[in-house]
Parts: C-alpha cells; structure tokens; sequence
C-alpha cells in the first residue's frame, strides 16, 4: 500500500444533523458516481494490484465509526468494512503500513488505552463470507 492523494469527499454545508450520510466519491475533483458512508477521508492508498483502499469517518468525536472501502482500477467497490457504532467510539489516530497488502489502524481511546487492529487485503474474496478486508483486533 503507498498513500496517494487523489481522492476527496464533497463538501457539505449547513448544520450537522440534516446532513446526508454518505458522500460522494471524487477523483481528481471529477465525479465518480460512487458514494461513500462519511464526511472526512481519513486516509487513501492505492494497492499493489492498483485497486484503492479508502478510509472514511464523519468526524463525530464521541459516536464515531470508521470506514475501510476497497475500489477495483474501474472505481467499483470490491470490499467495505467498517469498525465502531453507537455510543462505540472508533476514532482514528493512526495507520501503519506493513506490508504492501496490511497494515495496522490504531484507534484512540477515551482511557488513554489504543485498540489496535490489523487490516489485510485479501487476492481473493467471497462477499460476505471472506471479504477481500480482513479486520482483526491484536
């Protein structure tokens, strides 16, 4: 996995409850007709098969879920994972790059203590039953 920045979620405005939940997807600033749950992407990373892992989240400090989506060469969602729930806070504070298929996320924690998890691409993977992310606490 190598960071890129070529990505961004759009913008929008007006007060936080009536926002929509998910955002558009832009690549280069153009449109890719995909929509992506969140309104922050944390992180962005083409793969070594040159697919693209997406992080989002909708920077909500004490409901927080974080968001891995995985996207073939053709912009089409190939895996999504996400980590958090309600009144489960999964705020990112950090991902490691391992190898070029993992890497580990690290989330904060309230109590001083992270929870850290190791995110793995998978070559191949069956919707539902093994996902092409692997999300596994360590």
């Amino acid at each position: 996995m190598k960071p890129i920045q070529e990505f961004s979620l759009e913008q929008h405005g007006g007060p936080y409850e009536q926002r929509p939940l998910q955002s558009r997807l832009l690549h280069h600033g153009r449109p890719t007709g995909i929509l992506l749950p969140g309104y922050v992407l944390l992180r962005q990373f083409i793969t070594i098969d040159g697919g693209y892992l997406l992080i989002t989240d909708w920077d909500c400090p004490f409901e927080e879920m974080t968001y891995f989506t995985l996207l073939g060469r053709d912009f089409r969602i190939r895996s999504s994972r996400r980590l958090g729930g309600m009144a489960a806070s999964f705020l990112l504070t950090g991902f490691e790059v391992v190898t070029d298929s993992a890497a580990i996320a690290i989330f904060g924690r309230d109590k001083g203590h992270d929870l850290q998890y190791l995110v793995k691409i998978r070559k191949l993977g069956i919707p539902y039953f093994l996902p092409k992310i692997s999300i596994k606490k360590i």
